[in-house]
């Protein structure tokens, strides 16, 4: 777990599958070559802080401050402000939902990530640029000065892209997210248990997920793996009960993989049970399914959305040149038109200098803009001239549940069991501690010896559940008068 290399030594290739696999995992994430100069800029000498200000916890925003820890100089204050205590690794998600990891080993506490930065928790409302003030709150309204601004908070969850979504639907961003959606499916196996009409079981066991990219692959296959897992414990569910489906508009599955993968990912999605149906977007939502963009009616009692994102508030207050509520910016992360502000990960529209496009939305871009902005913020503090983003993805991977996924890495492409412990090896190099890393070993080597954990976690608290029960209480009493 602690090996050291010597400068500028490459690790050997392993021979076994596993080592095969964690190695490509490792050099998924290669430094890259050599960046192009872009701007020169630098601070001012009459500047009042000395303050490198960050706000987000993502992907992009621990990458840019474990950088700065390394690199920056002597004098200067790094502050990372998070409205949340801890860091989302959000590919592990459906991994939560489908019972293969403990909710709490899919997050890691910022203040563990951090070493000399300091952490605050606190959501900002507003910036001033003019005075080159963040202004946020915890529990009462505070101010901090700043030479540098990194905005990296990410995006939110956009339910509103499809009519009755956002009343009926369910979202898979955020850790609630997953906990609320697993609570679902356990809720529906539950009452499907108890029902003895066949028709309303395959109804309440029937999932639709709406969008065919990587997320939706992934978390249908959650789905299924952990209801195919569960009904062994309930009498009366078989596995012909429960039906889940993928809705994508679009011609086929995981368009950003190459149409062989992607046809792998559909035979073995359909070769499983889970109903695959490309073409076919979703226009409406309501209470008993969805309805096509031909007004055909598709009966489920649960509807998952994995399409649709939105700026936070904080971005869409700012006076600053958007494209679709990403914040605009040169080559270098810089934010146009505004002085000593930069945007990096989902919420910044960053161009990519290696192939004149702009960077898509996804945590291994977001990870390499983190880095490559921090050591722009070094030079432009040494007075030396910062240099345009330039980033070539090392490949794709996404889960198509049962112990099998694709992956295309350095041009290759896999896909199956192998393609599969790759994407566990990669995503357990990249969780960010030590800790974090021993937990999710062990935990997915458990889980594949013992039966399926059908806990259901509830949250609340014990005032609550009292008044809850003397309500409930009321209305009976109330029904028999």
């Amino acid at each position: 777990m602690g090996i050291k290399l010597a400068p500028g030594s490459r690790p050997a290739v392993p021979v076994s599958p596993m080592g095969k696999a964690s190695w490509l995992g490792l050099r998924f994430w290669e430094r890259s070559s050599q960046l192009p100069e872009w701007q020169p800029l630098s601070v001012e000498a009459s500047m009042p802080s000395r303050n490198i200000v960050i706000v987000g916890g993502g992907f992009a925003g621990t990458a840019a401050i474990r950088r700065l820890e390394r690199h920056l100089p002597a004098g200067w204050r790094t502050v990372l402000i998070n409205e949340e205590t801890f860091m989302t690794f959000t590919p592990l998600l459906p991994e939560v939902v489908s019972g293969s990891l403990f909710p709490s080993h899919s997050v890691s506490p910022l203040r563990g990530i951090v070493d000399k930065a300091e952490f605050v928790q606190g959501c900002v409302t507003r910036i001033d640029p003019e005075r080159r003030e963040v202004i946020y709150r915890d529990h009462d309204e505070r101010r901090i000065e700043y030479a540098h601004l990194v905005l990296a908070c990410g995006t939110l969850a956009n339910l509103d892209i499809i009519p009755g979504m956002t009343e009926h639907g369910l979202a898979l961003k955020t850790l609630g997210d997953a906990l609320h959606l697993r609570n679902r499916i356990i809720d529906a196996l539950e009452e499907a248990c108890q029902e003895t009409d066949p028709d309303r079981r395959r109804w309440l066991l029937r999932f639709l997920v709406v969008g065919g990219g990587n997320s939706g692959v992934e978390v249908a296959g959650a789905i299924y793996d952990f209801l195919r897992a569960a009904c062994k414990h309930y009498a009366g569910v078989e596995e012909q009960d429960f039906d889940i489906r993928i809705l994508e508009h679009g011609p086929r599955l995981v368009e950003e993989f190459p149409k062989s993968l992607g046809d792998f990912a559909e035979h073995t999605l359909t070769q499983r049970g889970i109903g695959v149906h490309c073409d076919t977007g979703v226009s409406r939502v309501t209470a008993n399914g969805a309805e096509d963009q031909d007004g055909n009616r598709i009966d489920a009692a649960n509807v998952v959305c994995t399409v649709g994102t939105q700026a936070y508030p904080l971005i869409e207050q700012l006076p600053f040149e958007k494209l679709k509520g990403r914040l605009c910016t040169e080559e270098d992360m810089s934010v146009k038109d505004a002085e000593g502000i930069w945007a990096i990960g989902d919420c910044a529209a960053v161009p990519n200098h290696h192939n004149g496009e702009l960077s898509p939305p996804t945590a291994q871009f977001a990870e390499r803009q983190g880095q490559q902005l921090a050591d722009n913020i070094v030079r432009c503090i040494r007075g030396e001239g910062s240099r345009g983003f330039s980033y070539r993805p090392r490949g794709e991977l996404a889960t198509i549940g049962h112990h099998k996924a694709v992956a295309q890495v350095f041009g290759m492409r896999f896909s199956g069991r192998f393609a599969w412990l790759l994407w566990r090896a990669f995503y357990l190099f990249k969780l960010p501690t030590l800790l974090r890393k021993v937990q999710v070993y062990f935990e997915w080597n458990i889980s594949m010896l013992f039966p399926q954990d059908v806990t259901q976690f509830q949250f609340e608290r014990s005032g609550h559940r009292l008044e809850r029960e003397r309500r409930r209480a009321g209305q009976r009493e109330v029904g028999q008068e």
